[in-house]
């Protein structure tokens, strides 16, 4: 548990932004990582420097990778060598729905009795070859698993079931070495197991209201844009990255908080969500794992709305959907122009849009409503009755404000982006994705002004269960300073077990 000073880690890190003692720069959304290992890397940084930005000896870099090799080549060993032979589902590992062979079957058992029980592991590595403050090739990776019940089977209690989720973070956050605030590596989300997710969530009024109770993530349910997920880069890879940024109580998977958030649909073109939460972000401390359950409303309370819109055009064939919300901030937070001093009270809007443009003619895809597997899975579900591409051009916008900038380290945020499913021939299922943010800081601090990142990525569908995307980024004004702009490449590979 962070005391005194260090209670939140990031408004720790915004007072040391002024003084240079440490990088210039939070590092991404999931702001309880913004600094690994916070109090000990600080103190190495005064003996151990490379161009302002804290460096693991070579030595470790290298071990860093091998681990992660390891780590790949030990989930391929156990998934791809599980092809069953013809007769038992006639399906081998390019075709089947998850990694391990005969998992369709085993589920299927355990679902009928209440239990559905997931999991994924992606991972990211990409290196900036140009640019940033130094050099670097990072691993990042998060491994999940995931067990829901369906207690109206199990208990006999009409409409209500239970989710738990634990969490495998490794790796090391390659935005570190570029000195940027849009972390350039959304798996990366620390270094730690924990408790992800605990909570009940009662279905009523033949499914129109839902209730869910427990250990959340504010960022599951508000804020969410489910198409923009498929992008590597974090800046919106879960929601806006502004808003954890200026919002240390606003968590995103796999972080959880204790609270409640009820979803009324009355139908299927618009849904209203209200939601409040316990905005206290030391509960992020990795050494807790995600344990400490501690409820302390005192230190404030998050409170969001949020309605969401699902129209068609062109007779129903090209579907929309459309987020509009806004969020309080009970806690008291650091004034930038002097830490010292804190201001009760944060607050912010934010406006999310995808929409279907373009479909191709022949479009076998179309009528598949389960999505394929994509990294959504990890941040949010896809609404419901709707696919989250066909076989065509989707595109997407996302805008988040927080007016008070005393406060607030990046206070106008734009991204923007379009994603093309089945763009060569013979490779329906692959996705083409090219995206925009850009991130203003607050005019109390003078000393930056804006840091823009263009991604581009192509994510090769190589089986339902399994996909491999290259990716380059392209990070203009790191930090938001006179860094050198930074080019990124690399991968990520995600697979579903």
């Amino acid at each position: 548990m962070w005391g005194g000073p260090m209670r939140h880690p990031l408004r720790w890190m915004r007072k040391h932004i002024h003084t240079g003692e440490v990088a210039d720069r939070p590092d991404g959304p999931v702001t309880s990582r913004l600094i690994d290992d916070l109090e000990g890397d600080f103190e190495m940084a005064k003996t151990r420097r490379t161009g302002g930005v804290l460096k693991p000896p070579d030595c470790l870099r290298r071990i860093h990778l091998k681990v992660a090799a390891s780590t790949v080549i030990a989930v391929l060993a156990l998934i791809l060598p599980a092809v069953p032979a013809e007769g038992e589902d006639g399906e081998d590992w390019q075709t089947r729905k998850h990694g391990i062979a005969g998992w369709e079957d085993m589920s299927r058992r355990w679902v009928e009795v209440g239990m559905v029980p997931s999991g994924f592991y992606l991972f990211d590595i990409l290196g900036n070859p140009v640019g940033g403050r130094e050099l670097a090739t990072e691993y990042a990776g998060t491994a999940q698993i995931d067990l829901s019940l369906n207690l109206e089977k199990l208990l006999g209690i009409r409409g209500l079931a239970f989710d738990a989720a634990a969490s495998w973070s490794s790796g090391h956050n390659l935005s570190q070495s570029i000195g940027n605030v849009f972390q350039v590596a959304a798996a990366y989300t620390g270094q730690t197991v924990q408790l992800s997710r605990l909570y009940l969530e009662q279905t009523l009024a033949a499914g129109k209201v839902h209730l869910k109770l427990g250990r959340v993530a504010a960022g599951n349910d508000f804020a969410a844009l489910p198409i923009a997920s498929y992008h590597v880069n974090s800046a919106i890879n879960g929601v806006p990255a502004s808003i954890p940024i200026n919002d240390p109580g606003f968590f995103t998977d796999p972080v959880a908080q204790w609270g409640l958030r009820l979803r009324i649909r009355p139908s299927a073109f618009w849904t209203l969500k209200l939601g409040a939460f316990n905005s206290d972000p030391t509960v992020a401390d990795e050494s807790n794992h995600g344990l400490d359950f501690s409820f302390n409303p005192e230190d404030g309370v998050l409170a969001a709305a949020e309605i969401a819109l699902n129209p068609t055009f062109g007779g129903g064939r090209f579907r929309g959907h459309y987020r509009i919300g806004a969020y309080y901030d009970s806690a008291d937070f650091d004034l930038l122009a002097d830490p010292l001093r804190t201001q009760n009270g944060q607050y912010g809007y934010y406006f999310t849009a995808q929409q279907e443009v373009y479909h191709e003619d022949d479009d076998p895809a179309a009528v598949e409503v389960r999505p394929l597997f994509g990294r959504h899975i990890i941040r949010t579900p896809v609404p419901e009755g709707m696919p989250l591409v066909y076989q065509g051009l989707m595109s997407w916008f996302a805008v988040a404000l927080s007016p008070r900038e005393e406060i607030s380290t990046i206070p106008v945020y734009i991204a923007g982006g379009v994603l093309y499913r089945g763009l060569f021939k013979y490779r329906d299922r692959d996705r083409a994705g090219l995206a925009v943010y850009y991130g203003k800081f607050s005019e109390f601090l003078p000393e930056k002004s804006a840091e823009t990142v263009i991604e581009l990525n192509y994510a090769i569908q190589m089986a339902p269960w399994f996909y491999i995307t290259p990716d380059v980024q392209y990070v203009i004004n790191p930090g938001g300073t006179d860094i050198p702009n930074a080019l990124v490449i690399g991968f990520e590979t995600g697979v579903t077990f």
